[in-house]
């Protein structure tokens, strides 16, 4: 199965990547902080959950927790920032951190010239010291008056189909037994559904929803008392055994370990 729980290790990572060839990420992966991820230079397609957008010089893409993303397309110059809640937690209180993360509401935000010049400032200082908060909540500032100004639609792809079984599988992964449950839906062959899927998220139909289901769990572990089999039934697993089989091959701990990490 492909791995694609992905941990950024610590409250706070910002990087900078220069590739000018053309390049997929090798999986569509999904990690539990926040993703702001800022377009410098080239073109992208931004996979986000069920929605496909396209992304050019001085866009915005911006991740929730647990959403499940990957990027592809051609040569690009990109900064990623990703930070946990934790990170804001220190200084201030829930209220005011719902606040600052209102711009995430949106898939996609356009920084204007003149603003994106501060912002690709401000990044570079915080890749410098992680400890800037000040340049930390300027960027989120930005994003949000950018957010608040910017009225343009997502722009979704061509390609529909990929975007339509993504949404299906979002809305019916607790339901969906066989591969057949798709391709009936959706009137095409097992063999497209498998290479079409596998082309635009780097994984596998089954990993894809394994993922999802697991994804679910974690927030019952979490947010519930439900036991084991409880939560494996409600995921859609078919028995409790084979969900802490692929939990543990996706989170790498048990269940019951992950209930007790939180």
């Amino acid at each position: 199965m492909d791995y694609i729980y992905s941990d950024i290790w610590g409250p706070l990572l910002v990087t900078l990547i220069e590739n000018y060839t053309p390049t997929d990420m090798p999986v569509i992966h999904y990690h539990d902080a926040h993703e702001i991820y800022i377009l410098d230079k080239g073109e992208r397609d931004y996979l986000i959950e069920d929605v496909m957008i396209s992304l050019s010089k001085h866009d915005v893409a911006l991740v929730k927790p647990y959403e499940m993303h990957t990027t592809m397309g051609g040569g690009y110059r990109r900064i990623l920032i990703c930070f946990r809640e934790a990170y804001l937690k220190r200084f201030f209180t829930e209220e005011a951190i719902n606040k600052m993360l209102e711009c995430f509401e949106k898939r996609k935000v356009h920084i204007s010239i003149n603003k994106y010049e501060r912002l690709y400032s401000l990044a570079m200082q915080l890749m410098e010291d992680y400890d800037n908060f000040y340049a930390f909540l300027e960027i989120l500032k930005i994003l949000k008056e950018s957010a608040n100004n910017d009225d343009e639609e997502i722009d979704i792809k061509d390609n529909m189909l990929i975007t339509n079984i993504i949404k299906y599988i979002g809305d019916n992964f607790t339901t969906l037994n066989t591969l057949e449950d798709i391709t009936e839906k959706f009137f095409i062959t097992k063999f497209y559904l498998c290479r079409l899927f596998k082309k635009y998220t780097g994984i596998s139909v089954i990993s894809y929803i394994n993922a999802r289901k697991v994804t679910m769990a974690c927030e019952l572990l979490t947010d519930t008392k439900l036991n084991v089999e409880a939560i494996a039934l409600k995921c859609g697993f078919n028995s409790s055994m084979y969900f802490c089989r692929i939990f543990k091959s996706i989170k790498g701990i048990s269940p019951l370990q992950y209930r007790k990490k939180d």
